[in-house]
């Protein structure tokens, strides 16, 4: 009678498991964007006028510039920026964090350095330095020739795809933790079928942004980039499919209903590359996935601080992780925000200008590394800094 009771108490127990609570691990694992882009469709659909004024393609020489609204920029201080520290904060916490990931906190950024010193090295400023250097600076990526400028293209083709990789697999291992989390372990048949679904929206996230940048115009793209596009609602059909069959089949082998939460991620992800492949046109549209993926990515680190502080003092309260949330968005301002402005404000020399866009780029890339580095599953020690607060499970 005692056992039977047990087994019926467990399901109940289980529903309460959570990273912070079930409803809030919905919003923010994929829930709120989604809801967010339905709402977004709904007025795109009511106020044609409105989208109008953020066609990038439309000829509209008034067409809006999205850096001078307010709640994009607070957005993206707020949330977008500091999830790139947050890593920082992970991964430099102690010398012990650096022995173990020292590709992470070593090698990589060392490689990184050294090609934006050899670039800048590299660099000869265009025939007419009259110009402001924002437009020198434009003119030696147009010109499409030179060390500098194949180097910084490079850079710029890996840090557009790498994050795509970067959002998609994070949001895998999502999808992993929150089944595991509910005792749902997926076979590697299962893992290849619902894995298929991020790496489909990887390609897609690819050709989408190499499509919107000058690389179009290379001859070599221009021949099977646009052709590329035509297929992404095949390819994303298709793995659609084979990621709820993956789901079904871990319900059919476990008997047990796959956690809404599990789902979400995988959901959230396609629902993204929908929003940007139909509204690709309007500027802006990416920031709604940039600001979904941060959200995502803060939920975890945020635990995590969280747990560690309560196992250092249980009587903490939340002050401390609103100060280090707050330093966490002030250094993301003094990183991507405080020296671009003020070398084009002050009309710096171009190789300052230079080395700041390439600069921000390679901590972009870092940060995609590192994000691949710590968060395995098979990272005990990460995965018993993330469940804490649950106790020994």
């Amino acid at each position: 009678m005692n056992n039977n009771g047990k087994k019926n108490a467990a399901p109940s127990i289980n529903a309460r498991v959570a990273i912070w609570h079930p409803v809030v691990d919905f919003l923010l694992v994929g829930g709120a964007s989604i809801i967010g882009g339905i709402a977004l469709i709904v007025w795109f659909t009511n106020y044609q006028e409105w989208v109008l004024t953020f066609d990038r393609f439309g000829g509209n020489e008034r067409t809006r510039d999205i850096s001078q609204f307010w709640f994009f920029w607070i957005l993206a201080l707020v949330i977008n920026y500091p999830h790139v520290m947050a890593s920082y904060r992970l991964l430099y916490r102690s010398k012990a964090q650096i022995s173990k990931f020292r590709w992470s906190a070593i090698y990589v950024p060392s490689i990184l350095l050294v090609l934006c010193i050899a670039t800048l090295i590299a660099l000869i400023a265009p025939a007419d330095t009259t110009q402001s250097v924002r437009m020198q600076f434009e003119v030696i990526l147009n010109s499409n020739s030179g060390i500098s400028a194949g180097i910084f293209t490079s850079l710029s083709v890996i840090n557009v795809v790498y994050l795509g990789w970067h959002y998609n697999m994070q949001g895998w291992r999502m999808t992993e933790t929150f089944a595991g989390m509910r005792g749902i372990e997926f076979s590697s048949h299962e893992q290849r079928m619902i894995k298929s679904g991020f790496l489909a929206m990887v390609f897609t996230h690819a050709v989408l942004w190499l499509a919107w940048t000058p690389l179009l115009e290379v001859t070599l793209f221009k021949t099977w980039l646009p052709m590329l596009t035509l297929w992404l609602p095949v390819v994303g059909g298709i793995a659609f499919v084979l990621g709820g069959l993956g789901f079904y089949g871990a319900y059919q082998r476990t008997g047990k209903w796959i956690p809404i939460n599990a789902i979400t991620p995988w959901v959230a992800s396609f629902f993204w590359y929908y929003l940007v492949t139909q509204y690709h046109s309007i500027v802006g549209i990416a920031v709604v996935v940039h600001v979904a993926h941060a959200l995502q990515y803060l939920s975890f680190t945020n635990r995590i601080e969280r747990n560690l502080q309560l196992a250092k003092n249980p009587k903490t309260n939340v002050v401390k992780s609103v100060l280090l949330m707050l330093a966490l968005i002030m250094c993301g301002y003094l990183v991507f925000i405080v020296p671009s402005f003020i070398a084009e404000k002050n009309n710096w020399s171009l190789h300052v200008l230079f080395g700041v866009q390439l600069f921000i780029i390679a901590v972009n890339i870092h940060h995609y590394f590192i994000d691949s580095d710590i968060w395995k599953a098979n990272d005990l020690e990460m995965r018993r800094s993330l469940f804490l607060h649950l106790g020994e499970r």
